[in-house]
């Protein structure tokens, strides 16, 4: 037969597991949103533009596009971020993006392995704005590193046409394993 305060000592037990349950389960709750908020806001900032000298970047007239760096290294089959700022040296504002091409591996071949996507960014006359771009190596091996790249400063297609190369800066793409 069962005494009161074993009955009492048993319901005890199940509240105490029924909270601890609860507290962690808005644990968890608060971790996911905590984390979903992190990355939606890494995103976001990938995609905005910010002042050039925020970065320490500084193009001018006669230097319009300037690069965080000369020499990327990105691991094979990865994503890398470059950073770079255009000063727009036309009379009116324009609409620029990034773009990678004529790309040669060590042995001198052309290459399509490496590519940069980058957001639109409209500059003022005579204005320079900083931004990042994501630069992909799907396809580029280490064995044919480094790559000998040109970036460019692209004036954003109006209508259908393709874009205008408008200033470009030559870079090397050290591909890892």
């Amino acid at each position: 037969m069962m005494r009161k305060s074993d009955r009492s000592a048993a319901m005890q037990l199940g509240v105490s597991t029924i909270v601890i349950l609860v507290i962690a389960m808005v644990i968890i709750g608060a971790a996911i949103s905590f984390i979903r908020t992190f990355f939606s806001q890494g995103q976001e900032r990938l995609l905005q533009t910010f002042p050039a000298s925020d970065v320490g970047l500084n193009p001018t007239n006669t230097n319009p596009l300037v690069l965080g760096s000369n020499e990327l290294r990105v691991t094979q089959g990865e994503t890398s971020t470059i950073q770079a700022a255009i000063y727009n040296t036309e009379p009116d504002s324009v609409s620029y993006e990034l773009n990678i091409s004529n790309c040669i591996n060590r042995s001198g071949a052309d290459s399509t392995a490496i590519s940069l996507t980058s957001p639109s960014t409209e500059i003022s006359a005579s204005e320079s704005t900083a931004f990042q771009g994501i630069l992909s190596t799907e396809g580029a091996t280490p064995q044919a590193s480094p790559y000998i790249c040109n970036v460019q400063a692209i004036r954003s297609p109006s209508g259908s046409g393709p874009g205008e190369s408008v200033h470009s800066k030559q870079v090397t793409v050290q591909v890892t394993s």
